[in-house]
């Protein structure tokens, strides 16, 4: 392997890394605006009390929202778009190149 097949390598571990920080993020963000509905808004949440069942419910939305964006096909349609760049885009360009001369054989 060269180098630039561990730079690629690393990358994709990087950004998978940072889909699980993403989801800590999300839980940090949860936690201070309920924090400031407690003390500005004079909301009475008792943060120590709820924030295991209040993360357990917003990680069970999170899973729900996945779910229902990969059954209507936006996760589909997104990588189906991801694909048609970079060298990917190339490769069918050439086919179709190929393609054209082939038919024009016949």
């Amino acid at each position: 392997m060269n180098i630039l097949d561990y730079v690629a390598r690393a990358k994709l571990y990087m950004g998978r890394t940072m889909g699980y920080i993403n989801i800590l993020n999300q839980i940090m963000l949860l936690f201070l605006v309920l924090s400031n509905l407690n003390t500005e808004y004079g909301f009475n949440i008792r943060l120590s009390k709820w924030m295991i069942p209040i993360i357990i419910t917003w990680t069970f939305f999170l899973i729900i929202f996945g779910y229902f964006d990969t059954k209507f096909g936006m996760w589909s349609r997104e990588s189906k778009y991801g694909q048609r760049q970079g060298y990917i885009k190339d490769i069918f360009d050439k086919l179709e190149i190929i393609e054209e001369k082939l038919k024009n054989k016949r």
